[in-house]
């Protein structure tokens, strides 16, 4: 996600690691992509599994490891990002 400078951070928006900053692809999976899209447009874990087509335990798996390469975003602030 590229950022200009000039703009300021929103009030509890999350905050991106520093290494990150210009990273377009902070080394998300596809399908870690796929799913955290849909979680930050506010779909519930079973929306999300029954859209794509696996378990809600592999949601869950994909979420979390998509938070710890976010530098441990919250799932709250996850679903601020869309």
């Amino acid at each position: 996600m590229l950022r200009d400078r000039r703009v300021r951070r929103t009030p509890g928006a999350p905050t991106i690691p520093t290494g990150q900053r210009h990273v377009t692809n902070p080394g998300l999976t596809p399908r870690e992509r796929e799913v955290t899209e849909l979680a930050a447009k506010g779909l519930t874990g079973r929306e999300i599994a029954a859209h794509l087509g696996i378990g809600i335990g592999t949601v869950r798996n994909h979420l979390q490891h998509a938070r710890q390469k976010l530098g441990g975003v919250s799932k709250r602030d996850l679903t601020r990002m869309g």
